[in-house]
C-alpha cells in the first residue's frame, strides 16, 4: 500500500470513529435524561408554562453551575424545595429575616417575580 492509500485510510478510519463518539454521546444524553432534569422538559409528562419556562432560563444561567435539580453539586440539590416565594426571594436577594441566613453570592438584580419563576421551575 502506498502513503496516498494509507492517508486515506488513516483520515477515513479518524472520520468513523469521530462518528462513533459522536453517535454514543447523544444516546448517552438521551439514556441519561430523566424526571427533573433542568434541560429535558416533558419526560414526566410535564410541560412548562411561560413562568417556569423563564425560570429555567434563569436556572440556567445563574444557578446550574452551582446547583443541580436532582443531586448535590458545589450547593445542594434543589428540585422541589419547600419555600414560600417571599423567604425564597428574601434568601437570595437580601438578607432572610424569618433565618437570618442569606444565599452567597446574592443575587441583587433578581426582581421578585424572577425568583418566583425560578422557584416554580424547581417546584415542576
Amino acid at each position: 500500500m502506498d502513503n496516498k492509500n494509507r492517508i486515506k485510510v488513516s483520515f477515513f478510519m479518524i472520520f468513523i470513529i469521530a462518528v462513533a463518539v459522536f453517535i454514543s454521546s447523544n444516546r448517552f444524553e438521551e439514556e441519561t435524561m430523566v424526571c427533573g432534569t433542568p434541560d429535558f422538559i416533558s419526560i414526566c409528562g410535564n410541560t412548562l408554562d411561560e413562568n417556569q419556562k423563564e425560570g429555567r432560563k434563569l436556572f440556567k444561567i445563574l444557578c446550574a453551575s452551582c446547583h443541580k435539580l436532582d443531586k448535590k453539586l458545589i450547593g445542594p440539590a434543589l428540585g422541589g424545595i419547600k419555600r414560600d416565594s417571599i423567604s425564597f426571594f428574601n434568601y437570595i436577594v437580601i438578607k432572610d429575616t424569618i433565618t437570618n441566613n442569606y444565599h452567597k453570592p446574592n443575587f441583587k438584580q433578581l426582581s421578585i417575580q424572577n425568583t418566583n419563576e425560578i422557584l416554580l421551575y424547581l417546584n415542576n
